[in-house]
């Protein structure tokens, strides 16, 4: 693929998807990337955040500027009287998607998890546990679930509120202190959890949103939080925006499958996550205006860490990367296009090789990360055997228009006559984990295909991918929760930590 990442076609592309975005007032995606010399790309249309009038909070003084009135309204809704310094407080541990109640999506990292009773010990049994009823998480044991929960308390142990954020002098020098402080911040989950957290740390909230989608919702968004603060630098103080995107949360999944609606082999980007990165760049616009002095830190984990990848290349671009740094973690691939890596060398993407996330999509569609990967010391053995996988995936669909477009045969199987794509199978994947219904495949669950295609005999065609999802979720929808381990912030922070000799 030739395509090359042109600044000045970038502003111009910028500046009319701009345009069309406010002057038109439409709260969806633009059908054309926000950056690059590329082969554009129709953009599935976001579905409108009903619930945007819940998703600000106190101090959205400096969104201004703006001529989309519809956003101006869902910004400042509640703007004045929400105090959020004093958000779902709680007696009990502060394990953010554990306490339980609507504003407990999950752990980020882990699928199908919902509310889980507070308690003072987490690595001990959790009586009152719950998951996403029909999600494969609902047969794990309680002692299983327990290790998730110690695992993700152990990382909270580390996340004091920081009373100041350790910017290197030169946004392209890499900080293995500034990696963790960065994780601390979008490893929070819920959004009541990060709005403590950064307030302690001493930010002030500006903006907050598609923190509560609906979770059968597949739009290509991410929900993501807006922040300010006073900080030292280079001898002086600057207001920082903090930009922390949040991981894959519930319907999501079924648009972490879905990296290309286009179908197109020409595509240049991961269309999913690109989408996402326009979307919180359209809102977080009129406070960039407002603050056009103030340096920029944007962080995500897993889906949020892809969201902000492309969202840094885009800040990058639009005020100059001495002003960006960017730290992501658990990134999937997000670009296919070529691009001149002395133009993003501030964005560090910190990557755990026994972590499934982070081969997806797949390299062998031309996939890969913009800016510089930081490999992590992951287990060995689980590298292999993913290295292993991917190539296995890889043959089975060789390219993008395979990936949704060639169908397998699966008989029996009701409204799949025709057979079964590989897409159509990561959508009933999807399903099992979080027990979520997607009509799109007419309620179908991974375990469906399994019961017609027990043994690599009637499996056929798709024996490669079901002998791989089986070692995710086994027959009986048992989840590996060694694979999705992997995944979690808690072994991303131990890693860091291993790098940096602590």
């Amino acid at each position: 693929m030739d395509h090359v990442i042109n600044k000045k076609q970038l502003m111009t592309i910028l500046l009319s998807v701009l345009i069309v975005c406010f002057l038109s007032g439409c709260r969806k995606t633009s059908d054309t990337p926000l950056t690059g010399d590329v082969t554009a790309t129709p953009a599935v249309s976001s579905t409108t955040d009903t619930k945007d009038a819940n998703d600000s909070a106190t101090g959205v003084s400096d969104v201004t500027g703006t001529s989309d009135e519809n956003a101006v309204n869902d910004i400042t809704a509640e703007a004045g009287t929400q105090d959020v310094s004093a958000t779902d407080k709680t007696d009990t541990p502060d394990i953010p998607g554990l306490s339980g109640g609507a504003d407990a999506p999950g752990v980020p990292g882990v699928p199908g998890v919902t509310g889980m009773s507070g308690t003072e010990d987490p690595s001990a049994r959790l009586p009152g546990g719950t998951a996403a009823p029909g999600s494969v998480l609902s047969s794990v044991s309680n002692e299983d679930m327990a290790e998730f929960v110690r695992l993700y308390a152990a990382t909270l142990e580390g996340m004091k509120p920081l009373e100041s954020i350790d910017l290197p002098s030169d946004s392209s020098d890499y900080s293995d202190l500034l990696a963790t402080e960065a994780l601390s911040f979008c490893s929070q989950g819920n959004k009541s959890s990060v709005t403590r957290y950064l307030t302690a740390s001493g930010f002030e909230i500006l903006l907050q949103a598609n923190y509560d989608k609906d979770p059968a919702d597949p739009s290509h968004t991410c929900a993501f939080t807006l922040a300010k603060k006073k900080v030292p630098y280079n001898g002086s103080e600057r207001d920082l925006l903090l930009i922390t995107v949040r991981g894959t949360e519930s319907g999501e999944w079924f648009s972490n499958f879905d990296f290309a609606a286009s179908h197109s082999d020409e595509t240049a980007f991961a269309e999913n996550f690109l989408q996402s990165a326009q979307d919180v760049y359209v809102r977080i616009l009129p406070s960039l205006l407002a603050n056009p002095d103030a340096l920029i830190l944007v962080c995500g984990h897993s889906r949020g860490a892809a969201c902000a990848n492309l969202l840094g290349m885009t800040l990058d671009d639009l005020r100059s990367k001495e002003n960006v740094y960017v730290y992501t973690f658990a990134t999937p691939a997000t670009i296919r296009s070529d691009y001149d890596p002395e133009s993003y060398s501030n964005i560090f993407n910190l990557i755990n090789p026994a972590d499934m996330v982070t081969h997806l999509p797949l390299a062998g569609w031309g996939y890969k990360r913009i800016g510089n990967d930081i490999i992590l010391d992951g287990d060995p053995g689980l590298v292999d055997t993913l290295k292993q996988d991917m190539d296995l995936l890889s043959a089975f669909a060789p390219t993008i228009s395979d990936y949704y477009g060639t169908r397998h045969p699966l008989y029996g199987l009701d409204g799949f006559d025709g057979g079964i794509t590989a897409y159509e199978t990561m959508l009933a994947f999807a399903s099992s984990m979080i027990g979520v219904d997607n009509p799109e495949i007419n309620g179908l669950k991974v375990t469906d295909i399994y019961k017609l295609s027990l043994g690599s005999e009637k499996a056929g065609e798709l024996y490669p991918l079901l002998n791989f999802l089986q070692r995710m979720v086994g027959t009986d929808g048992n989840l590996n929760l060694n694979v999705f381990k992997q995944h979690m912030p808690a072994i991303y922070r131990e890693l860091i930590a291993l790098r940096s000799g602590e």
